[in-house]
């Protein structure tokens, strides 16, 4: 009898979990379709520099540059974007998006900085109906003010 609870209360929770996980990446695909909501992300594990995680929000060439930092073959990239004026505005960032624009090529942008005539923004692209982290950029002001509004 004791067996036969156990069975049915292991079963029971491996669904529950099951369940969990199915829902939550739902969620996060879902989400992952907002270009604000996945600046953030992108600037939240980016400051935290929790790699692992920004993976998640990568594709092509990035997914394969930060997958070189986690695996700790390449130190120089991890130096390259935890120093520098990148680093700098990220480990900064207050946690507000600003304004979002289009660009060329399909990309957008987020604005999260502002320093004199510079803006710092995060450039997404679009893959499958989902972001992802093409760059962090710092043109001047008035060129992101020629880009279009969203």
């Amino acid at each position: 009898m004791q067996a036969s609870i156990k069975s049915k209360f292991s079963t029971r929770l491996m669904m529950t979990i099951f369940l969990c996980a199915i829902m939550s990446s739902q969620l996060y695909a879902q989400d992952q379709k907002d270009p604000r909501w996945t600046a953030t992300q992108i600037l939240t594990h980016y400051k935290a520099k929790n790699w692992k995680v920004l993976l998640v929000y990568t594709t092509g060439s990035n997914t394969k540059y930060f997958n070189s930092i986690i695996s700790g073959k390449n130190s120089s990239r991890l130096s390259s974007i935890t120093s520098g004026w990148r680093w700098n505005v990220v480990s900064a960032w207050d946690g507000k998006i600003g304004e979002l624009r289009e660009g060329v090529q399909g990309l957008v942008y987020a604005k999260f900085a502002q320093k004199d005539k510079d803006c710092y923004l995060v450039a997404m692209l679009k893959k499958d109906q989902q972001w992802y982290l093409e760059d962090i950029k710092s043109p001047k002001c008035e060129t992101f003010k020629n880009y279009k509004a969203r």
